[in-house]
């Protein structure tokens, strides 16, 4: 079995996501993952592959190929040791610390606190494959849902499934089964700009600014991470 892997995924070009976010974001990813010697993967999904979970409920479009990833992911969990998740818009800022830490055979399931899967650590085992196989077993349950993917996700850790609203927490129902193979991972790590004001002065690991509207906001917002990223003087990004 190989080391580690880290992952994103965008859909086919023409997409604004493929065009102009993973040229600036993905050097930086694939600077990180060689620092801390993982290969980097960037999935590129299809209309065909996406298309089951398109323009369904109050999900937003480029949630689609989040899903459809998931036996990707899946079959990356049979070839490495472990998985990092990382959504196609995050901007990598320090490679000081390890990703892979996050999880311990104990806990092998790391998101943050209140289960933004845009950032997610999975160490390869028998019980993140089964979750990765129940996640995509109950899509066509899913598929109508704000969080899609994430909302299953949820479910099995203990939460509702239902979006609550912009900007507020997800509303926790009891734990589960899978409820203590989570470990938290520290917020930096998937730092949405609505939630920087958590981290005081901690240093920002990276930063994942979904949802944040309109586009044209969301991409200069990603230009300027980058631009003051650390890993900025090691890879050539396009603006």
């Amino acid at each position: 079995m190989k080391g580690w892997v880290l992952t994103t995924v965008t859909m086919q070009s023409p997409d604004r996501y493929t065009d102009e976010i993973i040229p600036i974001t993905a050097p930086l990813m694939a600077a990180y993952a060689a620092r801390w010697e993982m290969d980097f993967d960037h999935q590129i999904i299809t209309p065909e592959e996406y298309a089951p979970f398109d323009n369904l409920g109050t999900a937003p479009r480029g949630t689609a190929c989040t899903y459809a990833s998931i036996p990707h992911r899946r079959h990356l969990l049979d070839e490495y040791e472990g998985v990092v998740f990382f959504d196609s818009d995050t901007v990598v800022m320090s490679d000081q610390l390890d990703i892979c830490t996050e999880v311990t055979p104990e806990q092998p399931i790391g998101t943050e606190p209140g289960c933004n899967a845009a950032t997610m650590v999975l160490l390869s085992c028998d019980r993140t494959r089964h979750m990765l196989d129940l996640i995509w077993d109950t899509r066509h349950g899913f598929k109508h849902y704000q969080w899609l993917e994430q909302a299953a996700y949820m479910e099995l850790m203990g939460f509702d499934p239902e979006y609550p609203g912009d900007n507020q927490p997800p509303v926790w129902h009891a734990p589960t089964e899978w409820t203590p193979l989570r470990a938290d991972l520290d917020p930096g790590w998937n730092a949405h700009p609505e939630w920087l004001h958590v981290l005081g002065d901690r240093p920002l690991r990276s930063l994942h600014p979904g949802g944040v509207q309109p586009y044209e906001r969301r991409l200069a917002m990603v230009q300027e991470y980058a631009a003051a990223s650390q890993l900025r003087d090691t890879v050539s990004t396009t603006n």
